[in-house]
């Protein structure tokens, strides 16, 4: 996350890459490894999505949005949404 700080926008792929070939994580490892992948995710869509393909260019916006749905994928490998919540949700959210 340091790199993507500082202006190195490849580190968002070597760290997707990296966190695609981790194998079982003990919980406090897939704790670190959520945040920073939740921060790849935020990173690219501020950066490289947000307003759309206009404000972009288009040569690279499926790129980054590609990396971004992979990064996705890997949170939710790592996280392993069906054992437990993400401790920062809350049910009461959800009510109108």
């Amino acid at each position: 996350m340091y790199c993507l700080e500082n202006g190195v926008s490849n580190a968002a792929k070597s760290l997707v890459s990296c966190a695609e070939g981790m194998g079982e994580l003990s919980p406090s490892d897939a704790k670190i490894a959520v945040e920073s992948l939740q921060n790849v995710m935020e990173y690219i869509e501020v950066t490289q999505l947000r307003g759309g393909v206009a404000g972009k260019d288009f040569r690279y916006y499926p790129m980054w949005k590609a990396l971004q749905a992979r990064a996705g994928k890997v949170l939710l490998k790592v996280h392993k949404p069906e054992k437990a919540p993400i401790p920062e949700f809350n049910d009461l959210d959800l009510d109108f």
